[in-house]
């Protein structure tokens, strides 16, 4: 694994050419300044005039010092920071290598240490037997990535034995080795790995420890749980197949009645309700099968689209609805919206349900508005109406699969499945949603969609 190196240096241009000429021909690996002093540092190259520089008050194992001017106070804040070295301003290329393989040098006598003595403190530890005995994988690794300690879950997985006080495994996977990389930028991390030779699937989590530490790998298999849910998936993909052709037929009949020969009012009502309760419970089977499908990741194709286009649909099939309600409809949109990523059906239907469900609950008279605006690289859309709203004691529950309010169930027919389905398309697509509410004075829902970068998707 190549050392990372952070240059907290207030020239830019000498921090480009020291990365350019030196850090990556040796094979470092160069981390942006703006991830700030994170665990992920090996080596840090820091100018003592830098802003960053008064959070290194705990020594780093290898620092190299950058001076722009040669003063006192200069060299005597980078030598307390314990330096391998200083480049100044006119260093020169075999100089600046020198001090680089110093600092790797240091780094690895350092995590000799480290690794010593994280062994000896572990073997001190009573809890270490617990830990031997759990059915999950543990798994510590020191800042080289080396393996320290494994119990006997995570030894078998990955093919670890300790042979004369020293841990040996077998190289890990491409997900195990990217879910640590992960780890030292961003903790905690996350990833899946399957077995080659059980096909078992692991689920992983990796913890990096403070400045300087190792890394907490946690294994658990999940193979039954992956097996049961495809099982559910099926089960519930066969329930919708299987019901919704008798459904349909029934629903067929049922508006037949009303040409085959005259019926009275009682007799109309009552085909009514039944095409009514039957488009009910197929709307319910579409959406706990849309749901089942995003739960369990079988995904529809993702694409970076713009979301003007995505509303400017929402809006044209809603409109209608408000006016045949009698429902001021208002339509507040930035100028120019970003584009987001996701699978565009899924999108729009999450915005059509929202707006359709404000003109729904709204009276005649009454306004349903529309917004849109970024912020900070996020989408912001909000759909508000002067509604019948939702009680405080059902907000904790509104996205819940067949959740419906007290004061709605029984005045509008629906499968209570809406909400959820809109929540999963959200959380799908790394967004948030939340709603505001009073009861008699009307509904805020707010989505938050990460804005698409620049270029993604091309």
């Amino acid at each position: 694994m190549p050392l990372r190196v952070r240059l907290l240096l207030r020239d830019a241009e000498e921090a480009q050419r020291l990365a350019r000429e030196v850090l990556l021909p040796a094979g470092f690996e160069v981390l942006p300044e703006e991830q700030g002093l994170s665990s992920s540092a090996d080596v840090v190259v820091v100018d003592p005039e830098h802003p960053a520089a008064l959070s290194l008050e705990d020594p780093f194992p290898a620092v190299v010092g950058y001076l722009a001017r040669r003063e006192d106070a200069a060299w005597r804040r980078v030598l307390a920071l314990g330096a391998v070295g200083v480049l100044t301003r006119d260093w020169t290329v075999e100089e600046a290598r020198e001090i680089f393989h110093r600092a790797a040098r240091r780094l690895a006598r350092w995590h000799e240490v480290w690794r010593s003595e994280a062994r000896r403190w572990l073997r001190k530890q009573p809890w270490l037997y617990l830990f031997e005995q759990l059915p999950v994988g543990l798994l510590m690794l020191d800042p080289a990535d080396e393996v320290i300690w494994a119990n006997a879950a995570a030894a078998r997985w990955l093919h670890c034995e300790e042979q004369e006080g020293r841990w040996r495994c077998a190289p890990f996977s491409v997900e195990v080795q990217a879910c640590l990389t992960q780890a030292r930028r961003q903790s905690p991390a996350e990833g899946e790995a399957v077995l080659p030779e059980s096909g078992q699937m692991l689920s992983l989590v990796a913890v990096a420890g403070e400045q300087h530490n190792g890394v907490l790998l946690f294994l658990q298999d999940v193979t039954t749980l992956k097996v049961m849910e495809a099982q559910r998936v099926q089960l519930i993909q066969n329930l919708s197949l299987q019901l919704r052709s008798p459904l349909t037929a029934v629903l067929g009949y049922a508006e037949l009645l009303e040409h085959v020969g005259p019926l009275n009012e009682a007799q109309q009502q009552f085909v009514q309700r039944i095409g009514q309760s039957v488009r009910t419970m197929v709307d319910a089977l579409e959406k706990l099968l849309e749901i089942t499908r995003i739960e369990s990741g079988v995904d529809t194709a993702w694409e970076v689209v713009p979301l003007a286009v995505l509303l400017r649909y929402t809006i044209e099939a809603m409109r209608p609805r408000a006016e045949d309600r009698g429902v001021r409809f208002e339509v507040r949109l930035l100028e120019s919206l970003p584009a987001v990523q996701g699978p565009p059906a899924r999108l729009r239907y999450g915005f059509d349900h929202l707006v359709g469900d404000a003109i729904r609950y709204t009276p005649e008279g009454g306004t349903v508005t529309l917004e849109a605006e970024v912020a900070e690289q996020q989408a912001i859309v909000r759909v508000k109406d002067t509604g019948v709203g939702i009680p405080q004691e059902s907000l904790p529950h509104i996205f819940k699969k067949f959740y419906r309010a007290p004061n709605v169930a029984t005045r509008f027919p629906g499968s209570g499945l809406g909400l959820s389905l809109v929540r999963s398309v959200v959380d799908q697509v790394g967004g948030r949603i939340w709603v505001e509410s009073q009861e008699g004075q009307g509904t805020t829902f707010t989505v938050v969609l990460p804005v698409a970068a620049p270029g993604q998707g091309d």
